[in-house]
C-alpha cells in the first residue's frame, strides 16, 4: 500500500511539472504575440503622425506657393516637392535613425527611385486606391524596422510639372508625366528603426517568464508540502 501511494505521489509529481512547463511555454508564446502587436501598433501610431506631419509642410508650401519669391522669368524659387524633400532630409539627418523618403514608380532622380518593398507597396497603393497605407515589421539592411508607406495623388497644383502635355519640359526642366488628378503621385515612405521598441518589449517578456517561473516552484513546494498528509 506504501509503495502504491508513493508511485501514485510520483506520477502526480511528474503530471504537476509538465503541466506547468507546458503552461510556461504557451504563456511566452502568447506574450510574444501579444507584445509584437503592441510593438506594431505603436510604431504605426509614431510612423503615422510623422507622415501627417509632413503632409502638413506639404500642403502649407501648396497653398502658399504664390507668396514664394520668383525668378525673372517667373518661376519659383521654391517648389512644395523640393521643400518637403529638404524637410525630410533635414528630419533624416537629425533622427536618429529614422528615414523619411519620397519616392514614385517613375523618379526623375536616382535618389528617389524605391527600394524592393517601396516598389511593392507603390504597386498595391496604385492597384488598390481604398488602401490609406502600407506598412509591416520587416527586416532592413540586417536589422529590424518599421515600414509605412503613405500615397500621394495628383492635385491640380501637381499638373503644371507633371501633367500635360506628355513630354513637355516643366519649369524645372523635367519632362512631364502626362498624369491627371487622382492618379498616384508617388508615397512618403518612413522607416523606423525597430530596435528600441523590441528591446523593450524581450524586457517586459522576460520579467514575466521570471515571475512564472518563480511563481510554480512555490505553488510545487506548497502543494506537495500539503500531499504528506496522504
Amino acid at each position: 500500500m506504501a509503495k502504491r501511494k508513493v508511485g501514485l505521489k510520483a506520477k502526480f509529481a511528474v503530471l504537476f511539472i509538465v503541466t506547468a512547463a507546458f503552461l510556461l511555454a504557451i504563456n511566452a508564446v502568447w506574450r510574444d504575440s501579444v507584445q509584437h502587436d503592441q510593438v506594431e501598433r505603436e510604431m504605426l501610431e509614431s510612423a503615422h503622425m510623422l507622415a501627417t506631419e509632413m503632409d502638413a509642410v506639404w500642403d502649407f508650401m501648396e497653398v502658399n506657393q504664390s507668396q514664394f519669391i520668383r525668378n525673372e522669368d517667373g518661376t519659383y524659387n521654391v517648389y512644395c516637392v523640393v521643400a518637403a524633400k529638404v524637410v525630410a532630409q533635414k528630419f533624416t539627418n537629425n533622427s536618429g535613425g529614422i528615414i523619411i523618403h519620397y519616392t514614385n514608380l517613375e523618379t526623375r532622380k536616382p535618389t528617389d527611385a524605391p527600394d524592393a518593398y517601396e516598389l511593392e507597396a507603390l504597386q498595391a497603393l496604385r492597384d488598390n486606391p481604398d488602401l490609406e497605407a502600407y506598412y509591416g515589421l520587416v527586416d532592413y539592411e540586417g536589422d529590424k524596422a518599421f515600414r509605412y508607406i503613405e500615397p500621394l495623388w495628383m492635385s491640380e497644383s501637381c499638373l503644371e510639372c507633371h501633367g500635360m502635355p506628355e513630354g513637355e519640359l516643366d519649369v524645372m526642366g523635367y519632362p512631364k508625366e502626362g498624369r491627371s488628378v487622382g492618379d498616384l503621385a508617388g508615397a512618403a515612405s518612413i522607416i523606423i528603426p525597430a530596435d528600441t521598441y523590441l528591446v523593450g518589449a524581450q524586457e517586459s517578456i522576460a520579467r514575466e517568464t521570471l515571475v512564472f517561473f518563480l511563481f510554480w516552484p512555490v505553488v510545487c513546494l506548497l502543494h506537495f508540502t500539503a500531499c504528506r498528509g496522504w
